[in-house]
């Protein structure tokens, strides 16, 4: 795939798409999902394609959105059986006027609505692979199932941040394999524009985790990363960036620094979390489940690479030797502590390991790319309703 920097800004053309934006997010609230939707809507416009936004979801209570932000929750949200039947009727109304429906994590309305224009379906994962491994997610009612079911059979084209979903889609709800695709999701936050971040200072190893869910996320793991990294001679502190506050075992107090929660639309925020990436060697990602974290595109804009498992969808957002290192989902934090030794003590790798992950986000993990690469899926869908 051709470079970001070579993907043209294309303000006028003949075979511009119409599109209709289905998500059951917010816009207005900058944060988790939401900022991803307005990326991928900034991303298809300045490729000439017009976005009609299909509804516009309710801003959520002032204090509500306090409250779960305190609870390391943002971007979290859901529609009332009332808004979704009503959002449906809007998006129906101005569905008339599209050429087709592009639904990202607006599977409820999608359901709801009695539009006839083809739909192409993005998601980073299915609902079988949530219940499968996400705790959060395995009381979640029966109703939702059959929603999840009736909008895949309803789309006439799909598209999935990875292999790991795609598989998922095809073997545990028969999607045509011919029908489903694979694109990386890009990153919300990236060095300012015409900056190239400078490489950190040489000493210590400053190792980075980012997160909400600190439990799924294994933030803990961290601790004992660090701790063994410096039982092993290797000058090594750690930044966090989540919510809630962890309890940061006291021999370790002088070499943690916990950030909080950092929202990437936040201007005073966004200045703390480049400069959390700018300062770093290491993204640390030692999670138990994950999809697609675009936390690891984001490092990669930063030339930082990534040390994660290989669970879930994480294949698709890391690559060994190009922008990180992926583990066995069962290593130890000794095995992390061994990877990440290993490329500090050997700085001409390490050096390398920035250089190429740098790449890959210029490459492939960013918005323009993605836009790129969905245009042919979008075309095709077109022209099923043409057909």
């Amino acid at each position: 795939m051709a470079p970001a920097s070579a993907v043209p800004l294309i303000l006028h053309r003949s075979d511009a798409v119409r599109i209709g934006l289905l998500t059951e997010y917010p816009l207005s609230h900058r944060a988790g999902w939401q900022s991803t939707v307005r990326r991928i809507r900034e991303a298809l416009e300045k490729r000439g394609h017009e976005i009609v936004l299909l509804h516009e979801a309710p801003d959520p209570h002032r204090a509500w959105k306090f409250l779960r932000r305190l609870r390391g929750k943002v971007g979290r949200t859901h529609l009332n059986e009332e808004q979704v039947r009503r959002g449906a009727a809007q998006a129906d109304l101005r569905a008339q006027s599209v050429d087709l429906i592009l639904s990202v994590m607006g599977s409820r309305l999608l359901a709801a609505m009695r539009s006839d224009r083809p739909a192409v379906y993005v998601t980073d994962a299915t609902g079988k692979r949530l219940r499968a491994e996400y705790p959060a997610h395995r009381a979640q009612p029966k109703p939702s199932h059959a929603v999840e079911e009736s909008v895949m059979a309803r789309c006439a084209l799909h598209v999935y941040s990875s292999e790991w979903a795609r598989r998922s889609a095809i073997e545990e709800y028969g999607i045509d394999p011919a029908q489903a695709a694979v694109i990386p999701l890009g990153a919300n936050l990236e060095p300012e524009p015409d900056c190239a971040p400078d490489p950190p200072a040489p000493a210590p190893c400053q190792l980075l985790f980012v997160g909400r869910d600190w439990e799924r996320k294994n933030g803990a793991a961290c601790f004992d990363i660090l701790a063994e990294l410096q039982r092993r001679g290797v000058d090594a502190r750690l930044q966090l960036v989540g919510q809630p506050a962890p309890e940061i075992p006291p021999q370790l107090a002088d070499c943690v620094d916990h950030l909080g929660w950092l929202e990437v639309e936040r201007a005073a925020d966004a200045r703390r979390y480049r400069e959390a990436y700018r300062s770093s060697h290491f993204l640390l990602l030692p999670t138990q489940a994950d999809c697609t974290p675009i936390v690891c595109a984001e490092a990669s804009a930063f030339g930082l690479p990534t040390i994660a498992p290989e669970v879930g969808g994480l294949s698709a957002m890391v690559e060994t030797g190009s922008n990180g290192v992926l583990l066995a989902r069962e290593a130890t934090p000794a095995d992390y502590a061994r990877c990440i030794e290993d490329l500090w003590r050997d700085q001409e790798r390490y050096r390398a390991l920035r250089a190429s992950s740098a790449r890959r986000h210029r490459e492939l993990l960013n918005w323009d790319a993605w836009a790129a690469a969905i245009e042919p899926i979008l075309q095709r869908a077109r022209q099923t309703r043409a057909a």
